[in-house]
């Protein structure tokens, strides 16, 4: 048997890092919004789990998310096969995109297809949690509320009514890295209502620049100056709104004429830019 899947991009609508849990994780509080930019996911029945990646990332095997959780799924069900998954990337690693993570996601519901194992939400998000706190997300895919770690998800309907250019500057941010970097005192921060702003913001998009942000800017933007200035430049270009996606590197802009993001594009291509649109829910 021989089974395809997409596994789509997303980029965060405001990211707020509230606090230090009591587990050394901090608790976040942000949108995650699906994009169409998307790797292809392929598996086929084999006698053992193997992972090919086009083009290749340069670690083990056994490192690759993909792998892990093929394997987690195949010990939670005690499944006596394996699979050969290859992968086809096109979201750009380490970019604040989630690709690995929807990847693996992906994996999750293709391989319980090649495996004939009843897809079950409640399994595939205890699955999806103990490989990674974005992976849950990508299971269903959408506009949702992201908190805790990143893996209390509250889906929403949601329009949003913009082009989008992504920008990828090539720069991998270690997540760990954005974390310890963060100037955060003692004191837990009272999260922002970021559902009611995307709402409010369809009649008044000018709500999104000024109550919307990335926690993890100040520090990358200082590590990587060149991050701000992409920022900066997708504003020149008539962007309404732009932000970092997740730690970085990724930059987004929303506009609202398709002929400002050929400007943007344009003005940026030296980097590696993408013009997209939001995917809606897809595990209902």
């Amino acid at each position: 048997m021989f089974l395809k899947t997409l596994a789509y991009a997303k980029i965060n609508i405001g990211l707020e890092v509230l606090g230090k849990r009591a587990d050394a994780y901090h608790e976040i509080n942000t949108v995650f919004a699906t994009v169409c930019i998307h790797d292809e996911i392929i598996s086929e029945e084999s006698t053992e789990i193997a992972v090919v990646c086009e083009p290749d990332l340069g670690i083990p095997m056994n490192e690759n998310l993909v792998y892990k959780a093929a394997m987690a799924l195949k010990t939670f069900y005690s499944i006596p096969a394996g699979a050969k998954i290859s992968i086809k990337k096109n979201i750009i690693t380490g970019s604040g995109l989630g690709g690995g993570s929807s990847d693996a996601a992906a994996t999750l519901k293709l391989l319980c297809q090649l495996w004939e194992i009843p897809e079950n939400e409640s399994d595939l998000h205890t699955i999806a949690t103990s490989l990674g706190m974005d992976i849950p997300f990508f299971l269903r895919n959408g506009f949702a509320i992201g908190r805790g770690r990143g893996e209390l998800l509250e889906f929403f309907d949601f329009h949003l009514p913009y082009f989008i250019v992504i920008v990828t500057p090539g720069i991998n941010i270690s997540t760990k890295m954005a974390y310890q970097g963060l100037k955060i005192d003692s004191n837990r921060h009272r999260a922002g209502n970021l559902k009611q702003i995307l709402l409010e913001s369809r009649n008044n998009h000018h709500i999104l620049k000024e109550q919307l942000r990335n926690d993890f800017e100040p520090y990358v933007f200082e590590k990587e100056p060149v991050i701000k200035q992409i920022k900066e430049a997708l504003y020149e270009c008539g962007a309404i709104f732009a932000l970092m996606s997740g730690s970085g590197s990724a930059v987004y802009g929303f506009f609202l004429d398709s002929k400002d993001t050929i400007t943007a594009k344009a003005k940026l291509s030296i980097f590696k830019t993408y013009t997209c649109t939001p995917v809606r829910n897809s595990f209902q």
